[in-house]
């Protein structure tokens, strides 16, 4: 699965076949439409002001109180089992307008480096019986196809960010509601910029 879903993100990586929806204080903000499909793919990318390492670390902290800086829709981010220091299950939540109803996702999340100091963080959603599906909490369950983030070094020090997301939100969902929501992949680099830039 690891590897099937590493050649999902690399194949949808360059911006062929990609339409461009928006561009804000230096990002854009892409979507694809897949003929037959219920799932939404949106991809936001753009220059953060340092190093891979550090932007991956930021995007790997599990803190909630950390995170919700530049995700505020989280609710939580549980790792009920970790495989190894590359590979754990996850299981997050968020929120949603209403009246929608707050997805969950349990997946299985994959990082590594590559010898030219790129970063790389890619998953999907996977049944594991660590975090079973339960309708009583009030959760639908989403199905994550793809999700994933990509750091590349710049020549200047900097990093170019990619963050590629499928996501087959599962029940019902307006139409307006799947806009914002690839927005909010726009939303989430610049916040992230934003915390970079007040860390130096």
């Amino acid at each position: 699965m690891a590897e099937k879903t590493w050649k999902l993100m690399m194949s949808y990586e360059p911006d062929d076949g990609w339409n461009l929806l928006e561009e804000r204080e230096g990002f854009k903000l892409f979507d694809k439409v897949i003929e037959g499909s219920a799932s939404h793919l949106a991809k936001a990318k753009g220059i953060l002001p340092a190093s891979p390492e550090k932007c991956m670390e930021l995007v790997k902290d599990i803190t909630l109180e950390n995170r919700q800086k530049w995700d505020p829709e989280l609710l939580f981010y549980n790792i009920p089992v970790e495989i190894n220091d590359d590979i754990v299950v996850t299981h997050v939540a968020f929120s949603a307008p209403y009246p929608v109803a707050t997805r969950d996702f349990c997946s299985i999340r994959c990082s590594k480096k590559d010898e030219d100091g790129t970063y790389y963080i890619w998953g999907s959603s996977i049944a594991h019986e660590s975090v079973p599906e339960d309708a009583s909490n009030g959760y639908v369950r989403g199905n994550a196809l793809l999700s994933s983030w990509i750091f590349r070094p710049t020549d200047d020090g900097k990093t170019q960010i990619i963050q590629i997301n499928q996501l087959d939100p599962k029940g019902w969902i307006p139409a307006f509601v799947v806009n914002m929501s690839k927005g909010k992949a726009v939303e989430r680099l610049i916040r992230i910029k934003e915390i970079l830039e007040g860390s130096k």
